[in-house]
Parts: C-alpha cells; structure tokens; sequence
C-alpha cells in the first residue's frame, strides 16, 4: 500500500508546485508590465513557458529607467532557481559588478537561498529592483551615424544656427548687433553670435560640451518656454535632436520619446534606456539693462493663484511697476523681494530659480511664480528689424 500512497502524494506535491509556478507568473505580469512570457516550440502539441522577457521600472537618482531583462526558467522550475540575464540593446553596454556580470548574468543571494516552497520570481525582481536602484547595470553607448542620418544631416545643415557660441560663461548675452546686422568684431565679440534672440542647447553628462538644437526645434522650444502653463512637455513625433548622437539627426518617430522639464530645465529622451541631458536657454540682454535694444528679451513675471490660473504681475500698492522691479531685483542677484499689495505683505523668494515662490507674510500661505520670455520673436521678425533699420 505504501507505493500508491507514495505516487499519490507526489502527484499532489507536483500539481500544488505547479499552480504555484503559475500563480506566480501571474503576479510577475501584474506587478512588472514590460515583461512577458516566451514558450519553448519544442512540442508543438503543449506549448512550455521558457522564459519572461521584457523590461523592469528601476528608479536611479529620482528618474524611472527599463532595464532590459530575460528570467530564463530552467527545466526542473521551481525546484531549482531562474537564470537572469540583462540583455542590453545595441545602444547599451552592460555596467558589471558584483551583481552582473559580463555576460550579463545576474548574481544575488536570493538565488543561492532559491527554495521551492517559498521563493518567488516576483520576489527575485523586487531585489533585482533594489541592487539596481544603487548600480544600474547597464549604461548607454552612443551609436555612430548611418549613411542614411549622414544623408539627412547634409540635407539639414542649413538649418544649424549661424555665428558662436561660448562654451563657458552662460551668462554672456546674445549679441545684439549681430541680430541687426551690424557686429563688426566677428570671433572676436564677447557676445554671443545666434541667428535669433534665444538659443537652446543641451549637454549630456557623458560629454561635458553644450550642443546647439536646429532652428525648427529652436523655436519650437521656445514657444512652448513662452507658454508659461507649461512646465513639462512630451514630444514623440515632431521634435529633431541634432547632435544628440554622435553626429547625426535622431528623429524622433523612429522610437524616440522626449520629455522637457521646462522649470529644471532637463530633458529626458526615452527609447530602451532613458538619457537625462541638462538644457539651458541663451538669451539677449533684458529690456530692463537696455530698454532701447529692439531684440532684448522682454521678460513677464507671473503668479498661480488659488484656482490654478497664471497671472501677470502689475503694480504694489505704492504704484511701483512689479514687472520691472521683480526683474531688476533677479539680475541683481537679489535672494528676494518686499512688496505690499492691498495691505498684505509680501516676499517674492527667487532662489531656486526653477522654484520661486511669493509667501504671504502674514498667513504664510505661498504662491508659485514664474518667469518666461514675454513672446517669441522669429526670423521673420529679427529679418523686419534688419530691413527697417537699412531702410531708416
């Protein structure tokens, strides 16, 4: 009696091993949505789950990334653990540690404790989770252009702005007499040398250069800067990176995701592996410094009141224009600025920049405030101001 009682009770222990096996499949498909399931083709009359393959969502320094993985299910699952793989794209090189290796097989102590009856491979993936939320295992290479994006940036160069651009000193302006046709110092200006009176660049941190957008993302940017409701921005579609790797023009429709963190001035471009790149805007003098100069930067401040809706400053309660005061206080470096209005005091704290705040001193109940290019001026307005003071 002892056989059948033996074969029976090792059929229970199969099938409750295998509904396990299952269920925790499930919960792996739940909770990490970039990864599915791959069948083995072997026996075409019962298909086999052989793997999970797909993405995690790790989180590094604040930003979400996909970290490309396979969960291998070797043949006597669950008894004995998964192998792990980081499978990084062609634009990725694995990062190894004490964790990955070249190959990218993935080393941690849940494996080596791997029990059947109480390991998981939902579990394993929070581990995973966590060891590469301090190393990410892979980083990002920058492919080299092909012929065909070598053809298209020949095509675009035209579109590259014209003059130069200071690598150091961000604070150096625009040249104002370059715009109007009228710089004779050439390379040897101080300013800025920019086709229009703002100039968007970017820098990743692998390579500490700024690198200038084409004219039509420009100014794309530009107008979407000006909309001060705006504070980030998705583009998929219509948005060109130039430069952004290596030499060529990586459009965007070909996978590419971009999103703009318009008040941190950062831009995040998502395909397999996001890459995080500083922006900064380059601008013209204020009108406040020049008021006479017909490219200075007008510059508006504004306040979000209580319903979500971005105001425009005016004046205080003494009759002083807010506008020109608040700028006046920023480009002197100022941390912050007094002013009363309908007998409230206020405080308009300018640091972080990319945070400002105004607090009401009495209740100290705080409002956001911002500072954005007052409308965007384009070629055809800067070729005007051209023609009309050759004509004057």
């Amino acid at each position: 009696m002892a056989g059948p009682w033996s074969l029976t009770s090792l059929f229970k222990k199969i099938t409750k091993t295998t509904n396990s096996c299952d269920e925790d499949v499930e919960q792996v498909i739940k909770h990490f949505q970039g990864l599915g399931r791959v069948y083995s083709d072997d026996d075409a009359r019962e298909r086999k789950l052989s793997a999970l393959e797909g993405t995690i969502q790790v989180k590094y320094k604040g930003v979400t990334y996909n970290i490309p993985v396979s969960v291998l299910l070797q043949e006597d699952h669950p008894n004995v653990p998964p192998l792990v793989y980081v499978k990084p794209t062609s634009s990725m090189k694995i990062e190894e540690s004490q964790h990955v290796d070249k190959n990218g097989l993935v080393y941690h102590p849940y494996l080596h404790e791997w029990n059947y009856e109480t390991s998981s491979i939902k579990t394993l993936l929070e581990e995973l989770c966590r060891v590469f939320a301090k190393q990410p295992p892979v980083f990002l290479l920058y492919p080299h252009t092909s012929p065909s994006l070598g053809q298209q940036q020949s095509s675009s160069s035209s579109q590259q702005p014209q003059g130069h651009v200071h690598q150091i000193k961000p604070d150096l302006p625009i040249c104002s007499d370059f715009l109007l046709g009228k710089c004779k110092k050439g390379s040897k200006c101080s300013g800025r040398h920019c086709s229009l009176p703002f100039h968007w660049q970017y820098k990743v941190s692998e390579v500490d250069e700024w690198k200038s957008f084409c004219e039509t993302d420009n100014e794309k940017l530009e107008e979407l800067y000006c909309d001060v409701t705006l504070e980030e921005r998705s583009e998929s579609d219509s948005v060109i990176i130039w430069d952004f790797f290596s030499k060529g023009l990586m459009h965007l429709d070909e996978g590419y995701d971009v999103n703009f963190l318009l008040d941190n001035k950062v831009m995040i471009v998502q395909k397999d592996f996001d890459v995080i790149a500083q922006i900064r805007r380059l601008s013209t003098e204020s009108h406040v410094t020049n008021p006479g100069n017909p490219v200075a930067t007008v510059w508006t401040w504004y306040w979000k009141d209580e319903h979500e809706v971005w105001r425009q400053y005016d004046v205080d309660q003494s009759g002083r224009d807010l506008q020109r005061s608040f700028e006046e206080a920023f480009l002197n470096n100022k941390n912050c600025f007094k002013f009363r209005i309908s007998g409230h005091d206020y405080v308009l704290k300018f640091l972080p920049p990319n945070d400002m705040l105004q607090e009401n001193v009495g209740y100290g109940t705080t409002r956001k405030v911002r500072r954005r290019p007052a409308e965007v001026k384009s070629a055809a307005d800067i070729l005007e101001l051209v023609l009309d003071r050759y004509h004057a």
